[in-house]
């Protein structure tokens, strides 16, 4: 007898359930279920119970829950699908018709292929549902025939008590009752967490919940609490029961006579390039013949056609993403900028004949109008139908966010959980992984233990992992042959953004294309330094016909990295930088490999041997002709495969195989393909023991390494990146400085760079700087006018009027624009614009502006001639700065010190660094104290009963940098102005 276990509520119902599909299986299959099944009120959970199913070997079953709208008194139903038709009138159910209010019309548009279950565990007693619902049940039941079930779930006495009527009246109408046991937790001590999600979710009290009713129940349990009949009417509608969930339901858009079209593109373009010698020929038509073997011909011209359009729409588009750029035919359709021929490249790793999937061509577009190439595929495809959509992503509960949303629930003020969350990894998915983090790790670890955060860790424990909303899937958009709306739930969205309601992988076993079209920021910061180039009436280069630039390498080596793709963000790269030193487009390359995680180890002797301090030594002279480009180590998954080749005698598609094998840790493929490799290897006249070494190699290899084609790709756009900002310096720092901030790391690492260079940052200026925008005067560069306090309105009004021409004193600029002040707000952002030293070229005694601004704004409402107001002002008496305060007003009004550089007013002593206090007011109480240095803010915890006053100057021995904000401090005294006598 076939039994199972149906009426679960799973994670993807958000605040209905705290089950996780994957542990619910696993538990299931542990207490001996065969048959498993969700009850949603969506179709979300859909792939996910199919993979948890076929991994533990167990049946899945779908339902989807529904309202029943009635004359009388509405009905809770379920719809069990039963085969390929049932599955189908269930997407139209969701896509077409209000599951919350199913009329029994539309029930007859969607009976065929599936089983109805009306639950009998109403609220209100059975009495009235036998006397309102009898004739509203009759009817449902003669739509739905043999496939019509009456659902029982017995939790406390009173269903008990119901359960004989409710069992008489189904034998009186001949209606088959299920064993319907509702399970919307695990065990039951999980009604507890179960009750403090809900309450966390709709942000109400928490109820008294020690355990429920509602558990996975053991088979000997459900044996014992349902009748035999029940279960025997289980098991009928579990025989029905035929339906495979990944059955392929999509299919590629094709076109009329596809080989024959995509073979004229690309011969047009090959000739376009200038490239018809018979090794191009010979390449592209071996390409062009597994493309047609495949069928994958209208694939390629479907990405040939929006690759297109964004290239005549002036949309940026990378030179190549993953192992795309190494097919010719990609290339001479202009779908990628990367000769695979020059540089070397593989098409198996791209396509391979044996791995009968959809080949991944991934193209980056400018991320401020990737959405229009998005749109072009909309209007492209769309017919009455939904053809082309999004693609839904489930985010999910992490250790932060699991404690933040049950935290006021369980009684946890905020600022009593900040010294935990701080203690957390952004980059750990669970507590376990927190505790192992090699940074945060022992920190996690202390605070965890404690006492007070026992109860929410345990709780956020149980919500790890659960789905808590839908987003949009960054780069995928699914192109179908055929209405979606047949195939998957659709999601509207706002702004008429359509997703399809499963996750890629799903999609992608069910048949379905995707179209990868990313996202790339940085492409769009090339586009607005182009722009940059061309409005100076500067020609734009041809980079990719000057990838060898000594220059350029030169700008790599003196590790000028901030804002260059893929280099800029790791301490890392700079050590790998000096021991590698690149000076060609080749080493480039090889760096970026390099510096991923598992390739980083082998950095040094690379270099070693790149750099002649070390001989190359191959396990087989077999291997050399592979991997002497790369002085002996497989550094690309190219490479791998060659290796293969040449050793063992696979075919390069087997090769392929035997790497995805390895990468993707499949056991029973790596077992098949060992063996045939040590078979093969000792069969070109290897021993066992060398073919083992050579496997281990390329067995640790396979986890880390790049395909050559990404890595050349990428190298491109990080070439192109050091070459904008070696020669055209300008254009790359302008367009660079718009988006930070200043005093920031990013501001810190830019200074570096333009210092080194022989630039030098200084105040804005009035008359010449810009609203938004650095500007470069010979070796200076000079500040905007944003400044704190300052509204861009007044900005707008002094440039327009300064267009007019320059300001001639600071009395010439308050008589022009004296209407501008006539209120508190811009009385004070005229003092933020005189501290951050905006009228130094016009009167560098900021302090002498201040005291005069009130009067020369008094004057001017009686004069307008500059002279007649300085008479009638006029003073000898010269007024001297602090300029200490000078630098202080400074810095809050423009958020760093430029006018002076600390190191050299201040007298240093070795070892120390100079710092102004900035604020006092909480070192009696908790012996901090704010301090700023040119470019950053500290907070300074210290261990010495000093007195230090705002304003005051101390030296702290100390190495400070601005990732640590807060800092404790042994070593600190006070400093001098140089000049200054000591006491």
């Amino acid at each position: 007898m076939k039994i199972g276990q149906l009426n679960t509520l799973s994670e993807y119902d958000i605040n209905g359930s705290i089950i996780n599909i994957d542990s619910y299986v696993k538990k299931a299959k542990e207490k001996g279920y065969e048959y498993i099944g969700i009850n949603g009120k969506n179709m979300f959970y859909f792939p996910h119970l199919a993979s948890s199913c076929e991994k533990e070997n167990l049946k899945p079953v779908f339902l989807i829950s529904i309202t029943i709208k009635t004359d009388k008194q509405n009905l809770d139903a379920s719809l069990v699908i039963l085969n390929e038709k049932g599955y189908k009138n269930i997407c139209y159910l969701k896509n077409n018709i209000n599951s919350e209010k199913v009329t029994l019309d539309e029930l007859d548009l969607i009976k065929e292929g599936n089983a109805i279950i009306i639950e009998t565990n109403q609220n209100f007693e059975f009495k009235i549902f036998q006397d309102l619902m009898a004739r509203e049940v009759s009817k449902i039941k003669k739509l739905f025939g043999d496939n019509f079930y009456l659902g029982l779930g017995l939790y406390t006495q009173v269903d008990y008590e119901n359960a004989n009527q409710i069992i008489d009246y189904a034998n009186t109408c001949s209606y088959d009752i299920i064993p319907f046991h509702k399970v919307i937790y695990l065990e039951k001590k999980d009604a507890y967490y179960q009750e403090v999600f809900s309450a966390s979710i709709e942000k109400r009290e928490l109820n008294k919940v020690d355990s429920g009713p509602y558990f996975l129940l053991s088979i000997d349990a459900l044996e014992k609490i349902y009748d035999k009949q029940t279960l025997l009417n289980q098991d009928k509608l579990l025989s029905k029961i035929n339906f495979n969930f990944f059955e392929k339901r999509g299919g590629l858009i094709s076109f009329k006579d596809d080989n024959n079209l995509l073979k004229e593109k690309a011969y047009l373009g090959l000739k376009a390039l200038g490239l018809e010698t018979k090794e191009y020929k010979e390449r592209l038509d071996y390409e062009l013949k597994i493309i047609s073997e495949m069928n994958f011909s209208s694939y390629f011209l479907i990405v040939e056609d929006y690759v297109n359009f964004a290239r005549l729409n002036s949309i940026k588009i990378g030179p190549s993403r993953g192992s795309a750029g190494g097919s010719l035919t990609c290339f001479v359709l202009g779908i990628t900028s990367l000769d695979p021929i020059k540089f070397n490249l593989s098409f198996e790793r791209f396509l391979n004949p044996k791995r009968v999937t959809m080949p991944d061509i991934d193209i980056d577009f400018d991320s401020e109008r990737r959405d229009e190439v998005v749109s072009y595929l909309y209007n492209k495809y769309k017919d009455k139908s939904n053809q082309v959509c999004n693609i839904v992503t489930f985010s999910t509960l992490k250790p932060k966010s699991a404690i933040k949303l049950v935290a006021a629930t369980l009684g946890y003020p905020d600022k009593s959980l900040e010294p935990l969350l701080s203690s957390i990894s952004p980059n750990a998915s669970n507590f376990d992984k927190a505790k192992k983090d090699p940074y945060l790790g022992e920190k996690f670890k202390g605070i965890s233990s404690k006492k007070s955060y026992s109860e929410i860790l345990l709780v956020a424990s149980k919500i790890l992992g659960l789905v808590i909303n839908t987003s949009i899937h960054a780069s995928g958009v699914i192109v179908s042959n055929n209405s979606l709306d047949e195939c998957t739930q659709i999601i509207r969205k706002e702004n008429n953004v359509i997703l399809c309601g499963y996750e890629y992988g799903a999609m992608e076993r069910l048949g379905f294309l995707k179209l990868d079209v990313l996202a790339l920021s940085n492409l769009t910061f090339i586009n607005h330094v182009e722009n940059r180039i061309k409005e100076n009436k500067k020609e734009l280069p041809n980079i990719y016909e000057d990838l060898e630039n000594k220059k350029v390498f030169s700008t790599l080596c003196k590790k000028h990295l901030f804002n260059i793709f893929q280099l800029d963000s790791s301490s890392i790269v700079l050590k790998d930088i000096d021991l590698v030193k690149p000076e060609s487009f080749k080493d480039l390359c090889e760096l970026i490999d390099l510096i991923r995680p598992g390739a980083k180890d082998y950095v040094s002797i690379f270099a070693s041997r790149k750099n002649n301090n070390k001989k190359i030594e191959y396990l087989d002279n077999k291997l050399e002709p592979v991997l002497s480009e790369t002085y002996g180590i497989m550094l690309y998954q190219e490479q791998i495969m060659e290796v293969v080749k040449i050793i063992a005698g696979f075919s390069l598609s087997e090769a392929d195989l035997l790497r995805r094998a390895i990468s993707k840790k499949k056991e029973e493929e790596i077992k098949k393909y060992y063996s045939k490799f040590i078979n093969g290897a000792i069969n070109s006249g290897l021993s066992k023991e060398k073919a083992e070494k050579i496997y281990a190699d390329i067995e640790k290899f396979s986890n880390y390494g790049f395909n050559k084609a990404h890595s050349y790709g990428y190298g491109l756009i990080t070439y192109t990146l050091l070459y904008y900002k070696t020669y055209y310096l300008e254009e790359f720092y302008k367009e660079s400085l718009l988006s930070i901030k200043l005093g920031t790391k990013d501001f810190i690492k830019v200074n570096d760079e333009l210092t080194s260079l022989g630039y030098k940052f200084v105040n804005p200026s009035i008359n010449k700087s810009s609203k938004q925008e650095v500007i470069f005067e010979d070796k200076e560069i000079y500040l905007p006018l944003r400044i704190n306090g300052v509204s861009n309105q007044l900005i707008e009004s002094i440039v327009l009027e300064r267009e007019k021409g320059e300001y001639s004193s600071y009395l010439n600029f308050l008589i022009r624009n004296k209407d501008l002040f006539n209120n508190e707000e811009n009385k004070k952002a005229l003092t933020n614009l005189i501290n951050s030293g905006a009228f130094d070229l016009l009167e560098s005694n900021r302090i002498k502006l201040l005291n005069k601004t009130n009067l020369y704004l008094d004057a001017t409402k009686f004069y307008s001639n500059e002279e007649e107001i300085e008479s009638f002002l006029s003073s000898k008496e010269e007024v001297k700065e602090n300029i200490i305060e000078r630098l202080v007003n400074e810095k809050n009004s423009l958020g760093i010190i430029v006018s002076k550089n600390l190191n050299d007013i201040i007298n240093i002593e070795k070892g120390y660094q100079p710092f102004i206090v900035l604020d006092n007011f909480n070192l009696s109480k908790f012996n901090t104290i704010n301090v700023i240095s040119n470019y950053d803010e500290y907070t300074l915890r210290i261990n010495s009963k000093i007195n230090i006053e705002n304003n005051s100057i101390v030296l702290v021995k100390a190495n400070l940098n601005n990732i640590y904000r807060i800092k404790n401090i042994d070593d600190i005294k006070l400093g001098k102005l140089k000049g200054e006598k000591s006491e």
